[in-house]
C-alpha cells in the first residue's frame, strides 16, 4: 500500500541526470532488482530505464592440505592436534577479496564452493577429532559474506582412511542457500568406529538443502565397504529423510563396471524404506577402455536395464554406431529419463543403418516424458568445407532431433556447421516446446535461424555472431570463444553492443568480451520460492515470510479459523515489499489461478470515509478505491493482473482468494562455531578473561562479523541480564551517547534506544560509551577505559 515518505525519493529518480548518478553508484544488478521491490513506481521506472554494468565470473575453490608438523613425526603415526597444521593453496580467498574494489556483478560459476582436501595424516587422538574437523570447517569459510548465496558444495578428499571427515564436517556446517551437496562414495567406507562421534542428523543447519550427489565408483573393494558399514548408511539417510523432498543421485555410473546392480541396490533399499527419491545419472564411455568391442554396449539387454527406473540421466560419448544402436533400442525403457547427452562422431548414422539392413522406430523415445535437457555434440569443425560431410552433419541432427520427445525445453548444440532454416524448422517441428537453445562451436548459413522455435525463451551462445532475434527471446547471453574464424569478417564488440542494446534497455559486459542483455530485471534476480520448513502447504516467500493460499469457495470464517489455527494472520501484507513478494508467489506457483481478487486486509464502510485495515481501525488505506458494490461494509481487494484496489460484497466467495502469512518456523543456528544461540534469536561469544578499550572490541567483533551487544526488545535485554550474571563483570555494549543529555544515546546503526537502563540522567562528560554494569543497570564510562567483551551476531 502507498507510503507518503516514498513519494520525494520517487519523484527524484523520475529526474534522468539523478537515475543515472543513482543507478552508476549502484555496482550490482541484485542491488538494482532489489531497489526495484520497495514500491510498484520504483519497479516500473527501473524495467524501462536503460542501465549497463560490468560483471566478473570467478571459480571458488578451496584447497586445503592437512599435514604434520615436523617437528612432531613419530612411528605410531597418530597425532594430537597440536601437532597438526593447515596449509591452504591455490584458494579464492585473494581473489575475493578484490571483489571488493571491483564495481560491478560477482558471479559465480556454477554458483558452487569446490572444496578439496589434501589429508596426509594417517589418523588423530580420537578425543581431539572432532575439535580438528572444527577447526577444518572455520578454515574453510563456508560463510564469507560473497558466499551467502552459494547453491553447491562439492567436496573430494585425498586421505587414507579418514574420508568420514566430510560427514563430520557437513554437521557443523550451517547455511542459509545451500541446496546441493556432492561428495565421493568413500566417505562410508572408513573404519567403523570413525562414525562413532558422528552427529547423524548432519543436515539439520541447512535449511535450503534437498539434493545429496554421490560420486561412485562401483569397484568391487567400495562395494564391500558399503556392505559392511550398510547400517551406517542407513542412519544417516534416516535423518536426511526428516528434509523436505530429499533426492539422492547417484553419479557417475559407466556401463562398463559390473556390480552396478548390487551396488545400487544398497542405495535403492534403504531410499524406499525411508520414502527418498533415487535417481541414477549413467554414462556410455568404450573409448580407451577396450581395445576390442564392448560386450555390455553390444547385450540385447541394455546393462542398466535393472535399474532403469532409477536412470535419470544418459550420457553417451566415444561410441560407434553399434554402440548407439545398443542406446537407440533400450532408451525407451528409461521412462524417467529427464536428460540425455550424445556424442556421436561424424558419419551418416541412417545410412549406416540402412546399409546393414536396421530399422529404426522413431516413437522410441516418444514414451520418456519426462526428457526435458537434451545435449547433442556431433563434433565437426566450423572449417569444414566439403559439402557432403555438413550434409552428413545435418543428416544426423535431423534424425535425432527426429527421435526426441516434444517435452524437451532445453537443447544445446556443439560443433555444427551452417545451420539454416530447414533444420531450424525440423528441429522446432519435433521439438515444439524449447524454451532454450544453447550453442557452442557453431555457425549459421540462415542468420534468422532463431525465428524457427516459436517459444523461444532465451538464448546462449558461446560464438559472437550477429543473427536475428525473435522477440520471443527474454535473456540474451553472447561469448567470445570462436577464435578459428570461418569467415573473413567477425563483429567487433562495438557492433554487437550497438545492435542488441536497441533491443534490450538491460545488459551486463565482461573483461573477456561476454554479454548477457534482457529487460525486466526480474530475469536477473530469479526467485525461486520453496515450501516452508515446518509449514506444511506455505511457501517461502523473497521477504523470508511462509504464504499460504486460500480458495474463496471455503468461505471467509473457514479460512479464517484455518489461517490462526496454523499460527498465521489472514491478509497480512500492507508494504510494497510484501506485497511484491505476494506477487511473484503467484506468478510462479498460481498462474493459471481463475480467481480475480485477492483479500487485502481492510474493510469499507462508506464510499465517503477512508477505508481501514482490519487488524487495525485507526489506520487508513490511503490508496484508491473503487466501490463494485452499494452494500456496506464491503471488503477490500486487490485486482490479481492490475493490482487495482476494490470493494466488494463481503459475502462473495467465488472470485478472491485469501493469502495467509506467517514468520518461518525454523531457527537457524550459529554461523560461527564459536558462537552461541540464545532465545532471542541472536548469538553471542563471550571473549575469553580479559578487558580491553571500547574501540579494540568494536574491533574484535567486527572481525566475526559481528557487534558488541545491541538491545532492540526485552528478550534480548533478558539475554544480556543473563551474560552478565553469568560472567560477573561489566561488559560494553554497542551504545554511545554523544552529549552530556542520556537522549543523545544511539546504537550504532543509529538507531534509538528502545530498550533504556540508563534513565534519564545528565553526563558528566561528552562522547561517553555504554556498558551494562548489573542485571538490569547500564551506565558510561570514558571509552579508552577497559572492560570485558562479548560479541553479538544479530538474526536478520
Amino acid at each position: 500500500m502507498e507510503n507518503k515518505s516514498n513519494f520525494l525519493f520517487c519523484d527524484l529518480i523520475e529526474i534522468d541526470l539523478i537515475r543515472k548518478k543513482i543507478f552508476q553508484k549502484i555496482s550490482s544488478f541484485n542491488d538494482i532488482c532489489n531497489l526495484g521491490k520497495t514500491c510498484s513506481q520504483m519497479d516500473f521506472i527501473i524495467k524501462h530505464d536503460k542501465i549497463k554494468k560490468s560483471f566478473m565470473c570467478y571459480e571458488d575453490k578451496q584447497i586445503v592440505e592437512i599435514k604434520i608438523k615436523k617437528k612432531f613425526q613419530n612411528d605410531y603415526n597418530i597425532y594430537d592436534l597440536e601437532n597438526i597444521e593447515y596449509e591452504k593453496y591455490n584458494n579464492s580467498n585473494g581473489r575475493i577479496d578484490k571483489f571488493k574494489i571491483f564495481y560491478g556483478e560477482t558471479i559465480c560459476l556454477k554458483s558452487s564452493i569446490n572444496c578439496y582436501i589434501d589429508d596426509v595424516v594417517d589418523d588423530f587422538e580420537k578425543n581431539e577429532r572432532l575439535l580438528f574437523i572444527k577447526k577444518l570447517v572455520n578454515e574453510l569459510n563456508f560463510n564469507h559474506k560473497i558466499r551467502k548465496r552459494t547453491k553447491i558444495l562439492t567436496f573430494t578428499i585425498d586421505s587414507f582412511d579418514n574420508h568420514d571427515i566430510i560427514l563430520h564436517m557437513l554437521s557443523y556446517i550451517c547455511h542459509n542457500s545451500v541446496r546441493r551437496i556432492e561428495v565421493p562414495d568413500s566417505i562410508f567406507t572408513t573404519s567403523k568406529d570413525k562414525y562413532d562421534e558422528l552427529n547423524f542428523n548432519i543436515f539439520e543447519n541447512l535449511l535450503k538443502f534437498h539434493e545429496l550427489v554421490i560420486y561412485t565408483t562401483s569397484s568391487m573393494d567400495t562395494y564391500k565397504k558399503l556392505l559392511e558399514n550398510k547400517s551406517i548408511i542407513d542412519r544417516i539417510l534416516q535423518h536426511l529423510a526428516k528434509k523436505e523432498n530429499i533426492t539422492i543421485i547417484l553419479e557417475n555410473l559407466y556401463h562398463h563396471q559390473n556390480k552396478i546392480k548390487s551396488y545400487v541396490e544398497i542405495f535403492s533399499e534403504i531410499t524406499k524404506k525411508y520414502n527418498i527419491k533415487l535417481k541414477c545419472n549413467v554414462k556410455y564411455n568404450c573409448s580407451g577402455l577396450f581395445n576390442r568391442s564392448c560386450k555390455n554396449c553390444l547385450d540385447k539387454i541394455c546393462t542398466f536395464d535393472p535399474i532403469k527406473e532409477y536412470v535419470t540421466s544418459i550420457k553417451f560419448e566415444n561410441g560407434n554406431f553399434a554402440n548407439l544402436l545398443n542406446i537407440i533400442n533400450n532408451w525407451q525403457y528409461f521412462i524417467n529419463l529427464e536428460t540425455l547427452e550424445l556424442s556421436i562422431l561424424n558419419n551418416d548414422i541412417k545410412k549406416w543403418f540402412e546399409e546393414n539392413n536396421i530399422s529404426i522406430d522413431s516413437s522410441l523415445l516418444k514414451n520418456c516424458t519426462k526428457l526435458q535437457k537434451v545435449k547433442l555434440n556431433l563434433r565437426s569443425s566450423l572449417h569444414e568445407k566439403n559439402i557432403i560431410k555438413i550434409k552428413e552433419v545435418h543428416n544426423n541432427l535431423v534424425f535425432l532431433g527426429s527421435l526426441m520427445p516434444n517435452t524437451v525445453q532445453v537443447l544445446e548444440l556443439i560443433n555444427i556447421p551452417d545451420l539454416d532454416n530447414d533444420i531450424g524448422n525440423l528441429l522446432n517441428s519435433f521439438m515444439k516446446n524449447i524454451k532454450i537453445l544453447i550453442m557452442n562451436r557453431i555457425s549459421f548459413k540462415s542468420f534468422d535461424f532463431l525465428n524457427n522455435f516459436k517459444n523461444l525463451k532465451c538464448y546462449v551462445s558461446n560464438d559472437n555472431w550477429i543473427i536475428e532475434v525473435p522477440n520471443t527471446i527474454q535473456l540474451l547471453g553472447i561469448g567470445h570463444k570462436n577464435n578459428e574464424r570461418k569467415y573473413n569478417h567477425m563483429p567487433t564488440n562495438n557492433e554487437i553492443i550497438n545492435i542488441y542494446s536497441k533491443k534490450y534497455s538491460k545488459f551486463l559486459k565482461s573483461l573477456n568480451d561476454q554479454y548477457i542483455f534482457f529487460n525486466d530485471i526480474k530475469y536477473w534476480n530469479i526467485v525461486i520460492s520453496e515450501p516452508c520448513p515446518g509449514s506444511p502447504g506455505f511457501l517461502l516467500a523473497p521477504n523470508g515470510k511462509c504464504i499460504k493460499i486460500y480458495h474463496g469457495r471455503h468461505g471467509y470464517q473457514k479460512v479464517l479459523n484455518s489461517c490462526e489455527q496454523k499460527r498465521g494472520v489472514l491478509s497480512n501484507f500492507f508494504t510494497d515489499i510484501e506485497t511484491y513478494s505476494f506477487n511473484l508467489i503467484i506468478e510462479k506457483h498460481y498462474k493459471k489461478i481463475k480467481e480475480q481478487f485477492v483479500d487485502r486486509g481492510f474493510t469499507c464502510y462508506s464510499k465517503n470515509d477512508k477505508c481501514t485495515l482490519n487488524l487495525d481501525n485507526k489506520i487508513n488505506v490511503e490508496n484508491k478505491v473503487k466501490f463494485l458494490t452499494n452494500n456496506f461494509p464491503c471488503r477490500g481487494v486487490m485486482d490479481l493482473k492490475s493490482y487495482n484496489f476494490y470493494c466488494i460484497d463481503m459475502n462473495s466467495e467465488n472470485d478472491i482468494i485469501y493469502a495467509c502469512y506467517k514468520d518461518t518456523f525454523y531457527i537457524k543456528k550459529c554461523s560461527n562455531l564459536d558462537y552461541e544461540k540464545y532465545f532471542d534469536g541472536n548469538c553471542y561469544r563471550i571473549i575469553e578473561n580479559f578487558v580491553v578499550t571500547k574501540k579494540t572490541a568494536e574491533a574484535v567483533c567486527n572481525d566475526e562479523s559481528g557487534t558488541l551487544p545491541i538491545v532492540t526488545n526485552y528478550f534480548e535485554n533478558n539475554v544480556i541480564d543473563k551474560l552478565i550474571k553469568k560472567i560477573q563483570s561489566p561488559f560494553w555494549l554497542d551504545f554511545s551517547c554523544t552529549s552530556k543529555n542520556s537522549s543523545s544515546c544511539q546504537w550504532s546503526t543509529g538507531e534509538k534506544m528502545s530498550i533504556n537502563q540508563i534513565g534519564n540522567l545528565n553526563f558528566e562528560n561528552d562522547n561517553l560509551c555504554g556498558y551494562i554494569e548489573k542485571a538490569n543497570t547500564w551506565n558510561v564510562d570514558n571509552c579508552n577505559t577497559q572492560k570485558r567483551l562479548i560479541c553479538q551476531i544479530r538474526n536478520k
